[in-house]
């Protein structure tokens, strides 16, 4: 076959901004998109778990104050349903975890008790919301490992449960949603000592398939799902708060994004539309826990582009596609790209100040995934590569 096909599948732009510091630092709470912004539930600071729920605007970046928890609580599940959040389990002290559920009610500004209770004290686990059901993953009862997961039905209330593949506590969940496909990601945490694990779940069929590994055990981070994207921001890394990004195309490739400023773990984020904006965390110093009262935001733009003439972004990179031989990849400004195998490993470290022609890599017939860097921004493509 003459000539070459240059397929770009997928761009994401990525760049952080310091927009604030919140009134209450704090970590181990939850971050909720609410109309309007975000709410923080709950979370420690240095002198014990938090009752403070306040609504930060996405639109300007103030803070409101709501109605306290009725009781201090870190370290719980969240959904959100029919308008109304839920908030299950958590500890309320050191050693003192609750098997209630509250509802609050973000329209009134008031808390409820639900008409049920989870089976049992847990805490460290994670919730994602399928349709009117709950799944609820892992966690620990009196620092012993759960070893099943929790159906709920918001509906009669009624607990189901399902075995675990992997148990495990403080690790990232995310929720994708492809037209009918719905999958349950869940990412690293701890087992005793830290995981690199990530392992998908399908909850129609309730089973399990382990999906691919982190680059670095890693726990007390958030996970993601933008598009066709997982995110994993921040926690600790064996033992040392990060602050990496790591992103994925769901393909068991992961890249490093740009980092945050800050190193956290314990960190509460919320994904609203084309931003993620993460709230406190903590980091040690002197060996001592302590908060990170800033406010960062994760501007994210993800495009889907189907083959055609003239590939264009951000009038950055341009290239024809289907490209051929000895066809010029131009860039408007210098680029640096990092070209890794369709299994993740690293190819080449390029930087292209004007175009380039990729025959000129002698390269075999594959997938490419290339790491653009301009600026401030990175993106992530997929090339299709035909010699």
């Amino acid at each position: 076959m003459s000539g070459s096909i240059f397929l770009l599948l997928l761009t994401a732009q990525f760049s952080w901004q310091v927009i604030g510091t919140m009134p209450d630092p704090r970590w181990g709470g939850r971050a909720v998109p609410v109309e309007g912004g975000v709410l923080l539930v709950g979370g420690e600071d240095e002198a014990g778990p938090s009752d403070v729920v306040q609504f930060f605007s996405a639109q300007d970046g103030s803070w409101q104050e709501r109605h306290p928890l009725p009781y201090p609580l870190r370290d719980f599940a969240v959904v959100s349903f029919g308008g109304q959040i839920y908030i299950m389990g958590g500890r309320t002290a050191m050693d003192s975890a609750t098997s209630k559920v509250l509802i609050y009610s973000p329209e009134v500004d008031s808390f409820c008790f639900a008409p049920f209770e989870l089976p049992m004290k847990m805490y460290g686990m994670e919730a994602q919301l399928v349709g009117e059901k709950v799944y609820i993953f892992g966690g620990l009862v009196d620092s012993i490992y759960i070893p099943r997961g929790y159906i709920v039905d918001l509906n009669d209330f009624s607990v189901d449960s399902f075995d675990l593949n992997v148990e495990r506590s403080y690790f990232g969940s995310a929720l994708s949603q492809q037209g009918s496909d719905t999958s349950i990601y869940l990412t690293g945490g701890l087992w005793y000592d830290y995981l690199s694990s990530v392992e998908r779940f399908d909850p129609a069929e309730q089973t399990w398939s382990g999906y691919f590994e982190l680059p670095e055990p890693r726990a007390y981070h958030v996970s993601i799902i933008h598009g066709d994207t997982l995110m994993v921001i921040g926690g600790e890394v064996n033992g040392q708060v990060t602050s990496s990004v790591l992103f994925s195309i769901l393909d068991g490739t992961w890249f490093l994004a740009s980092s945050m400023f800050y190193s956290r773990a314990g960190l509460m984020s919320a994904d609203l539309a084309d931003s993620i904006f993460v709230f406190g965390g903590y980091t040690y110093e002197d060996g001592e826990k302590v908060a990170v009262p800033y406010v960062e935001r994760y501007s994210v733009c993800i495009d889907v582009n189907e083959p055609g003439e003239v590939v264009d972004i951000d009038s950055v990179v341009r290239a024809p596609n289907p490209i051929g031989r000895g066809d010029l990849i131009v860039v408007s400004s210098p680029v640096e790209i990092e070209l890794y195998s369709s299994e993740g490993r690293l190819l080449r470290n390029l930087r292209i100040d004007n175009s380039f022609r990729f025959d000129e890599l002698r390269l075999k017939a594959g997938i490419y995934l290339a790491l653009v860097r301009s600026g401030q921004t990175e993106r992530v493509m997929k090339w299709l590569y035909l010699p």
